[in-house]
């Protein structure tokens, strides 16, 4: 059986039916890009004789450009289920409590979880993927192997109390 990926640049709707994603371009940054190039035009109409003023217009100018068209054409990924949109949460944990992580996300139990502390330069993830109360959430454990994370479980549909305990979990390290 081919595993599922519970990954941003995965299409999960074909692994979780209820799922979709949209891509949606941020067009928003358009006005960055066009106030950018009123800066550049705005350079070439001042006195070339002021030097350092015009230089610093230009540069903002083109840096505001390039930082607009960049933000246009990056794709944000958007998650629904039945129209409730989803996020994704990340997790991170020590490779030392590996054993602990996998088994809380195949039990539904994460109470053993609070003990673990935060790291930042993490070997283990769980990822969550859920809606802004905990009640559609999905669940998958990546290890970091070869320079990327795999997955080490299936992804798993939370009952109500499990999420609720996820959730009080996440509130918990986010402090």
């Amino acid at each position: 059986m081919e595993k599922q990926y519970l990954s941003i640049d995965t299409d999960i709707d074909c692994v979780v039916p209820a799922v979709t994603i949209s891509r949606e371009h941020n067009y928003k940054w358009i006005i960055l890009v066009l106030l950018g190039f009123s800066m550049y035009y705005l350079q070439s109409v001042l006195d070339p004789d002021d030097g350092a003023p015009t230089m610093a217009i230009l540069t903002l100018g083109i840096a505001m450009s390039v930082f607009g068209l960049v933000k246009i054409f990056s794709v944000v990924l958007k998650y629904h289920y039945n129209g409730i949109e989803l996020k994704i949460t990340d997790l991170d944990f020590d490779a030392s409590c590996s054993h602990f992580v996998i088994e809380s996300c195949k039990s539904g139990d994460f109470q053993c979880l609070y003990d673990v502390t935060n790291v930042s330069n993490s070997h283990v993830k769980l990822r969550i993927l859920h809606d802004a109360d905990f009640k559609i959430v999905y669940i998958q454990n990546f290890k970091f192997m070869n320079y990327t994370y795999e997955p080490c479980t299936e992804i798993r549909f939370l009952s109500d109390l499990e999420a609720q305990s996820l959730d009080a979990l996440v509130k918990f390290r986010k402090k």
